[in-house]
């Protein structure tokens, strides 16, 4: 089950607490808008685009798309796992989905 915008959000803001860092209202968009095209496969959801790429999508600086990255990697919702162009950016399922208890 997918959990809605506002769960997702709730989730990044006490991931970032408890790691210590502090994501905006503009990372925490940015972060929906990502899940807008990101792909899955067995291992998860995933975004593999340039910097470049992304920022021409969401409609927003290159400088603000890397920003955003950084500050949700401290938070634990995005890992890079392969760098080069384009890097694989691996998105932590736990903020978007759960199970039916």
């Amino acid at each position: 089950m997918r959990f809605s915008e506002a769960e997702i959000v709730k989730r990044l803001t006490e991931a970032a607490a408890a790691a210590g860092c502090k994501l905006t209202y503009s990372h925490k968009m940015f972060f929906l808008r990502l899940l807008d095209f990101a792909e899955q496969d067995s291992q998860g959801y995933y975004v593999q685009r340039t910097v470049s790429d992304i920022a021409k999508v969401c409609r927003l600086a290159e400088r603000t798309v890397s920003d955003s990255l950084k500050q949700l990697a401290a938070a634990g919702a995005v890992r890079t796992e392969t760098r080069g162009k384009p890097s694989l950016r691996r998105i932590d399922d736990s903020f978007i989905e759960g199970r039916d208890e």
